[in-house]
């Protein structure tokens, strides 16, 4: 880490939230408080992990949240919760 102050790294993966990994990341910075955001549209969920000196402190997993009415593609849209809203350019599915 080059600098301390906030960051955000965005990515995609083939299969569920990269919890493993994160997990690995959270340890090796303990310093680092780092929150893991992620959400699942093929499987209509939706969470966070937050890691606070290398542990897991708070864990939420949840259901998204989709528009009743459907876009111009044929489909509904992400809605919630917030959060998804709020930290992706997109949310594959």
């Amino acid at each position: 880490v080059l600098e301390v102050g906030e960051g955000q790294l965005e990515f995609d993966t083939a299969w569920s939230p990269a919890i493993p990994p994160i997990e690995v990341l959270a340890r090796r910075f303990p310093k680092t408080t780092l929150t893991h955001f992620f959400a699942e549209c093929g499987c209509a969920f939706a969470g966070y992990v937050q890691y606070v000196n290398g542990e897991s402190h708070e864990e939420i997993w949840e259901d998204l949240v989709f528009s009743e009415q459907e876009n111009e593609e044929g489909y509904c849209d992400v809605v919630g919760p917030d959060y998804v809203l709020e930290h992706f350019s997109h949310y594959g599915g």
